[in-house]
């Protein structure tokens, strides 16, 4: 099984980052250069630590997958059934093992820990943001969302446009419009100009949709709340009670969408 690269323990329950990077990536060298960068400057606070990302590669990889993923269970998922729905990739699969790892490791430990992805970026706020949320209740924070789709709020947090594909890639051999090739004729959306006016219309049912069913809240005057669907695990805190809950939903219902 796969073991985080630990750091000697020092008598201080210090928290834990850790920085999800394929052992390949291009990005490791920025990677292991971020780790040593911030182990200095938090030096006291926090450890940062890598995590060997799980690959295709990996010995364990079909092991993880008879345990955790089952093709039936996805094919009659909601994520499959809805406009983004496709089968997972490999890179995907191994993506969301990293992640489940982890949870697994918050556990063992006992603590809250961090984790992130190797493409993000430390903000100048990170550690107060982490000490915040060691102060919250919530056993589950995002420290980086995506938000889909138009969004104004009467708060004003949020962007306020989803950024959509650039119009010069229509849907062409998209796999989501395969799906629905025995059902009605797909063609329509292959012109680029029909694209642009699918573009405008979802974005107008967005806007009116989420003007009346959105629902927002702060707590402690930075954690934001919204009903909004929010994508990316980039970066986000987590607790041994959120972790297990993820193990407890992933082993229940197996991995059925992107993590």
């Amino acid at each position: 099984m796969v073991e985080c690269q630990r750091i000697p323990y020092l008598g201080v329950h210090l928290t834990q980052v850790y920085i999800i990077s394929l052992k390949e990536s291009q990005r490791r060298l920025d990677t292991e250069k971020l780790i040593l960068e911030s182990n200095e400057k938090f030096k006291g606070r926090c450890v940062f630590q890598i995590f060997d990302a799980i690959s295709p590669k990996h010995q364990d990889f079909e092991k993880l997958l008879q345990e955790l993923y089952d093709a039936q269970s996805l094919l009659q998922s909601d994520w499959y059934h809805s406009y983004v729905g496709v089968g997972l990739t490999l890179p995907e699969l191994g993506c969301y093992l990293s992640h489940y790892l982890l949870w697994k490791e918050c556990v063992k430990l006992d603590q809250p820990v961090v984790i992130l992805e190797d493409d993000v970026t430390l903000e100048s706020h990170f550690m107060q943001a982490l000490e915040d949320c060691l102060k919250s209740p919530f056993d589950f924070v995002r420290l980086y969302g995506c938000y889909w789709y138009y969004h104004e709020t009467k708060f004003h947090v949020l962007p306020k446009e989803f950024v959509f594909p650039p119009f010069d890639h229509p849907f062409k051999n998209n796999p989501i419009l395969e799906k629905f090739k025995k059902f009605f004729d797909v063609s329509r959306f292959l012109n680029l100009s029909t694209h642009k006016v699918i573009h405008y219309i979802l974005k107008k049912i967005q806007k009116s949709y989420y003007a009346t069913h959105e629902k927002e809240a702060f707590f402690l005057e930075h954690f934001y709340l919204t009903s909004v669907y929010v994508a990316s695990t980039a970066g986000y805190y987590l607790t041994p009670k959120g972790a297990k809950t993820f193990m407890e939903a992933t082993e229940r219902f197996k991995i059925i969408e992107p993590v």
